[in-house]
């Protein structure tokens, strides 16, 4: 497992002058957060560490490949914080390449990247879609069942007074590990990370 993403596993030229090079090859340093650490796992996922100080927990942040660039920009501009961010790169949402990551990394709490969210999730609807088959760019072939269980997000509900419903199948495989987690969009999900980093 590489310690850095190399530009070349199935980015496009823009992806790859923008998130590409944010990751891998040095992006243009933020005043406040930079990543830390970058690697590529066996389902094509990029994955970048942001540390903050000790003690915090450590949040999961998946956002799909062509929302990268614009996550990573929200990230790197959060004011200081307790802890440490996850950012994980998918290119499908599905069960297996999630599942992997979550596995891989054990976050204490997953947000799901969903542009179409309209605010902070607390719970969504069960999902069903077809079963179908896929490889990915690092050439893993992967059977995507389809099948995604309601969610909530657990203790998390404090926190949030937010109290909207979306079907996010991120948050239904890290519900799946009774992890607790949220569906945001961009622009709410500065201050949904700053409430839990802490």
């Amino acid at each position: 497992m590489p310690s850095h993403v190399e530009t070349g596993n199935g980015l496009n030229e823009t992806q790859r002058n923008g998130v590409g090079d944010g990751i891998g090859d040095g992006l243009r340093p933020s005043p406040t957060n930079t990543i830390h650490r970058s690697w590529l796992d066996e389902f094509g996922t990029l994955i970048a560490t942001l540390e903050g100080r000790s003690g915090g927990r450590s949040i999961m942040v998946i956002t799909k490949l062509e929302n990268a660039e614009n996550t990573l920009q929200v990230l790197q501009t959060l004011p200081s914080f307790k802890g440490r961010i996850l950012l994980a790169i998918l290119e499908q949402f599905h069960a297996a390449p999630l599942e992997a990551v979550i596995k891989a990394n054990q976050p204490n709490i997953v947000i799901a990247l969903e542009p179409d969210c309209a605010g902070i999730a607390t719970r969504g609807a069960a999902i069903t879609t077809k079963p179908e088959q896929f490889t990915t760019s690092t050439g893993m072939t992967y059977l995507e069942t389809g099948n995604y269980e309601a969610w909530t997000a657990g203790h998390l509900e404090p926190a949030i007074t937010i109290d909207l419903e979306y079907p996010s199948i991120a948050a239904s495989v890290a519900w799946n590990f009774k992890i607790p987690c949220a569906a945001s969009d961009l622009g709410h999900l500065p201050n949904l990370l700053e409430k839990l980093l802490v």
